[in-house]
């Protein structure tokens, strides 16, 4: 699968040093292959900030302040979809683990991409499950819902 990253100009060094730590073509190739996307498949992800995701956010989602994460899912062709991923909120959230919250961000919008969703308990489960699969070793919480 491909992975293509466009990092914004408004994104600091240190968060390009995370960007390259956190390995993201690499998981999100190792988990097109869990979901058997194929090898002519591709997605790309936007590192950027929280500005940004407030944009798109208010755009596409008519919702107010950013996000951590938005996927754009595609229904034709090889390309799976676009995820935006504010390097802000992966700060933010992810405390001493950064590397970890981004990694996890961009298999949750890559799963967003493919059709999954968590707006009842049973999606949560199985989108907590193949995020699981997705990211083996790195500890996952289960999904809440949207209306928790």
């Amino acid at each position: 699968m491909k992975v293509n990253i466009i990092i914004d100009d408004g994104v600091s060094l240190d968060d390009r040093k995370l960007i390259r730590r956190a390995l993201i073509r690499s998981t999100l190739r190792g988990a097109g292959e869990v979901m058997a996307c194929g090898e002519m498949a591709s997605v790309t992800v936007r590192c950027t900030t929280d500005g940004v995701l407030a944009e798109l956010n208010a755009r596409y989602r008519d919702t107010s302040g950013p996000t951590d994460v938005l996927a754009f899912p595609y229904s034709d062709g090889p390309q799976i979809g676009d995820i935006a991923i504010s390097l802000d909120r992966v700060r933010a959230q992810g405390g001493e683990h950064p590397v970890e919250e981004l990694r996890l961000l961009a298999v949750h919008g890559f799963l967003h991409c493919l059709g999954f969703d968590h707006a009842t308990r049973e999606e949560a489960s199985t989108m907590t499950a193949l995020t699981r699969a997705c990211l083996p070793g790195q500890e996952i919480e289960e999904l809440e819902t949207h209306d928790e």
